[in-house]
């Protein structure tokens, strides 16, 4: 009896939550070349308070929050000149704060974990800086493995770069 009392009190959240499509660092990187916004994709180290993170959207909607971190690394691409990493030797230092933006949708939110990782830095024409967004299902934001470094260079050197 208790199982089936369980099942029915979660049975409400198994269906409304949202599946993510399988989202790879390829995926990200076609994207933010076809955006008319301006990205950097990047390896480095992301640090930010844990506690500012929001648990989940209490109401059921969309919501975002915003954090103030700080992502140090280098850029290994620049879009507005790609002929300049064609070699995948094109490294530009980064280091600063930037804003998290951690979006939230039905009751997940995005997840970053600190540490390294590979980010795309969105340019913000508005503020001075880059802004850096998660969501449940990921987006700019990659565990800096060794298989998701790999694909990233390849992409940035024109190889294959299929999601």
């Amino acid at each position: 009896m208790r199982l089936l009392a369980t099942l029915f009190a979660v049975l409400p959240a198994l269906l409304h939550a949202q599946p993510c499509a399988p989202w790879i660092v390829a995926d990200a990187y076609l994207r933010a070349v076809a955006s008319e916004t301006l990205y950097t994709p990047a390896i480095g180290t992301l640090f930010f308070r844990a506690v500012d993170l929001p648990l989940s959207d209490s109401q059921g909607g969309a919501d975002t929050t915003r954090i103030r971190a700080l992502f140090t690394g280098n850029a290994v691409a620049d879009f507005r000149q790609p002929q300049n990493h064609a070699s995948g030797q094109y490294r530009r230092s980064l280091g600063g704060h930037i804003t998290l933006e951690v979006e939230c949708s039905g009751n997940a939110c995005g997840a970053p974990l600190p540490g390294k990782v590979i980010v795309f830095l969105r340019g913000d024409p508005v503020q001075v800086g880059y802004t850096l967004t998660t969501s449940p299902c990921g987006d700019e934001l990659f565990v800096a493995s060794q298989a998701n470094v790999t694909q990233l260079m390849k992409c940035v050197t024109g190889d294959a770069c299929a999601p």
